[in-house]
């Protein structure tokens, strides 16, 4: 009876420790997630004629960032009876990596006739993720 009684208490030990074992485990993905929401990005900024400046206001973890901004394009024909070509074209500055920088995206050019949307990218899990701050 004692035999069974001890087996029987080393089994609900097991039990337990390995139900604890998952909940520290749980805890602490838990814990190594939380850093991730200060590394967030946060920007600002807005486009003049040809070109859209980023301010990278907060870059908690120094992750890539880059102004993006899409671009109206008109180019005269040439003739005054045909329309003019019109196109949207994506346009980035370059990558920076701390907050407080700024990024400058290559200009639309001077027959940019306004910015669709304009924002940056943020690099993170193998891909950039595009966020918004406005439109023309």
């Amino acid at each position: 009876m004692h035999r069974i009684a001890r087996i029987l208490a080393v089994s609900v030990a097991a039990v337990a420790s390995i139900a604890f074992s998952a909940v520290a485990a749980s805890a602490a993905s838990a814990a190594s997630a939380a850093p991730a929401a200060t590394c967030g990005v946060q920007g600002s900024g807005h486009p003049g004629y040809e070109t859209f400046t980023l301010h990278v206001d907060h870059d908690g973890c120094g992750l890539p960032v880059a102004a993006a901004a899409e671009c109206v394009i008109s180019i005269p024909s040439g003739d005054p009876y045909t329309d003019p070509y019109v196109y949207t074209a994506w346009v980035y500055g370059p990558t920076v990596y701390y907050g407080g920088y700024t990024s400058k995206t290559s200009s639309c050019g001077i027959f940019n006739v306004y910015f669709l949307t304009y924002g940056y990218n943020v690099y993170y899990s193998g891909r950039w993720h595009y966020t918004q701050i406005g439109t023309e």
